[in-house]
């Protein structure tokens, strides 16, 4: 759901992360147009859980795992959160890729 995406990130939040040896380090817009063309449910057995929230006054780091993107390929992320003008806000999101199986389309 890219219009929820928009809601919760930052629209100059960022992305870091490496699959296969391939860098990602863009804004957070190209994630969006990712998800839109190649929904993270495909497959229909994706689940997210939060391992852990770390909050100091208006700033948190969140991780998240990730299973079944895309079929089968996981991941562990770890977002950045600021407090801005009251709302809570994803500022950069950084994943680990750690297994499973990932799409060649989604990789182009």
């Amino acid at each position: 759901n890219v219009a929820g995406l928009r809601r919760v990130f930052h629209e100059k939040a960022q992305l870091f992360g490496e699959v296969y040896g391939n860098r990602f380090d863009e804004p957070i817009e190209a994630f969006f147009k990712l998800c839109k063309k190649n929904p993270l449910r495909r497959g229909g057995i994706y689940r997210s859980r939060i391992v852990s929230v770390t909050r100091v006054g208006g700033a948190a780091m969140v991780m998240v795992t990730e299973d079944g993107c895309w079929g089968s390929a996981s991941y562990v992320d770890f977002f950045t959160v600021s407090r801005i003008d009251g709302a809570w806000k994803i500022t950069n999101k950084t994943f680990a890729y750690t297994g499973g199986k990932i799409p060649p389309e989604v990789l182009e």
